[in-house]
């Protein structure tokens, strides 16, 4: 059989060429060939691709001019026109049918985040109990507290994952950490834009002077949660030009009314914080008026910086509705009512039952209709 010589650039590639040259020689006698025709560089050079079938994975390939080779291949196919197989009749391989190996970590997330639900519900359970029994389980100890509120953030921040990169969810929770501890401590310190209050030991230990290390977390779980039941309220709005702006609206609203029903609990009931007297007249069992206006601007700040963070770039389709933000929104004012029934904080309590029942009701509204549907 006939084979073309190989033409090289350079010395070096032009031996090594004669030395693949000559194995294929020796392994391809009297033995059928493929060949198919491809178009090589800016040169318009056309090259003869030849498959010796008896060994795999070894390929000789050949570089000639248009009229050279079909010069060579005509000699080829007329001495032996049985070992020539036109390149249109050639078999193709098609690699749709090859088994691609999956992400070993793509059902990692669904499963941390039911393990952390379920330490969650059980830690929950446990500050829950000690709220009304005579007895309290562990006494005085204040660790239990703090897990639940370490448990709560994680829960919401793998709950998030499902949706959102973990990287983009770890930059936002930094955002909330850094501007609500600023704000915090600085409300600690001068009264701006909170009103003059004080940390107690019961809040836990200081990351540094005045704020505990308890405060980053709460910020973060009340946004993270809040924004999620906003997000199945407004879901029927979705592809409204104007959802962004409503989703901020009522981000801004679900965690006031959190704040309202986390005061009684923290200032009559944990003693996490206490009031020093003003001359408002308006406040909510010591908190003033404007400790609430405080809260409102700071999610608004918060929230502007973090929207670009919880937005997925990438293309897919809409999830399922999630009430894990929801869930965990209502069993925290659950928490709430309950030490204010224990504490014969009736308004309180009444507030608390009201909006969370309103609340409910329109969100799960909002996740049970499709998208648009009340645009």
């Amino acid at each position: 059989m006939f084979f073309p010589p190989f033409h090289a650039r350079s010395n070096r590639n032009s031996a090594f060429a004669q030395l693949r040259l000559g194995a294929a020689k020796a392994s391809c006698q009297n033995s059928p060939v493929e060949s198919i025709h491809h178009l090589v560089g800016k040169e318009q050079r056309v090259g003869a691709l030849v498959l010796c079938r008896p060994i795999r994975n070894r390929f000789v390939l050949s570089q000639q001019p248009v009229p050279r080779l079909a010069e060579r291949l005509a000699c080829c196919s007329a001495q032996r026109p049985a070992a020539f197989v036109a390149f249109r009749q050639m078999n193709r391989v098609t690699l749709k049918e090859l088994p691609l190996r999956g992400n070993g970590f793509s059902g990692w997330t669904a499963k941390i985040h039911r393990a952390l639900f379920g330490l969650f519900l059980v830690q929950f359970a446990l500050v829950w109990a000690r709220l009304w029994l005579p007895v309290p389980p562990l006494g005085n100890a204040r660790w239990p507290d703090g897990l639940l509120l370490v448990l709560t953030t994680a829960t919401l921040v793998a709950s998030l994952t499902r949706q959102l990169p973990g990287q983009n969810l770890m930059l936002a929770a930094v955002i909330i950490a850094f501007i609500a501890g600023a704000l915090q401590s600085l409300g600690a310190l001068t009264a701006i834009p909170f009103g003059p209050y004080v940390y107690t030991e019961q809040f836990g230990q200081q990351l540094f002077y005045p704020l505990p290390w308890a405060v980053p977390l709460v910020w973060i779980t009340v946004i993270f949660a809040s924004r999620g039941v906003a997000r199945l309220t407004l879901r029927p709005w979705r592809k409204t030009s104007t959802y962004g702006f409503r989703l901020i609206g009522l981000t801004t609203a679900l965690v006031v009314l959190l704040d309202l029903g986390l005061e009684p609990f923290a200032t009559r009931v944990k003693h996490y914080w206490f009031w020093n007297p003003t001359k408002l007249k308006f406040d909510w069992y010591g908190a003033p008026g404007v400790n609430f206006f405080g809260w409102a601007v700071t999610t608004l700040l918060i929230v502007a910086f973090i929207t670009p963070c919880l937005i997925n770039k990438k293309p897919m389709p809409q999830p399922p509705p999630d009430y894990a933000p929801l869930v965990i929104w209502l069993l925290l004012n659950f928490l709430f009512a309950t030490g204010a029934a224990v504490h014969h904080l009736w308004p309180a309590l009444g507030l608390i039952g009201s909006y969370s029942v309103v609340l409910t009701a329109f969100a799960l509204r909002g996740a049970r209709n499709p998208l648009g549907v009340l645009e």
